[in-house]
């Protein structure tokens, strides 16, 4: 199915099946690097959701998708999750000098060697609940993020876009 096609779908499921297939397969053919900005902020917001939906923040800092922390804060903005952005937010700011390492092992390594207190926890486990109990709907802000900026997802792999940042 063609991009022009997918765009043609009304109906959100359907919509949001054929995108995300679409994608997964740009992804699997031509490498995440080569994506369109677009694509690898939804990709990256999905991750997220999946991860502190299964996980909570806890569980995302610990996995690999918390290697894209600071990447995921901006596309929450962009696509204007902003409840869900503050969130994340306190969360990189239990981090020193507010910077998440990308480094998976570096990240376990803080998360596990004791500087994170009694009290770090606590406020990851209040950031879980408010994420849990007030939810900010990103499944259809990423849909509305998408319909209305098809030109987020079109430039060719290898070629990195001029209207949007990565």
């Amino acid at each position: 199915m063609t991009l022009d096609e997918i765009f043609e779908i009304r109906e959100p499921a359907a919509f949001q099946s054929a995108f995300t297939a679409w994608s997964n397969d740009r992804w699997k053919r031509f490498g995440y690097a080569r994506l369109s900005p677009g694509e690898r902020r939804v990709i990256r917001v999905n991750a997220f959701i999946m991860e502190d939906n299964g996980n909570g923040f806890d569980g995302f800092l610990y996995n690999s998708a918390g290697d894209w922390a600071h990447e995921i804060y901006e596309a929450l903005v962009v696509i204007g999750a902003k409840r869900t952005a503050k969130l994340l937010d306190q969360v990189i700011g239990l981090f020193p000098r507010g910077r998440v390492p990308r480094d998976t092992a570096k990240r376990r390594k803080l998360l596990l060697d004791g500087q994170y207190s009694e009290k770090h926890d606590q406020l990851l486990n209040r950031l879980d609940i408010a994420f849990y109990e007030r939810d900010d709907g990103l499944p259809a802000k990423i849909w509305l993020y998408i319909q209305k900026n098809k030109n987020h997802f079109e430039t060719p792999p290898g070629r990195r876009s001029k209207r949007q940042p990565g």
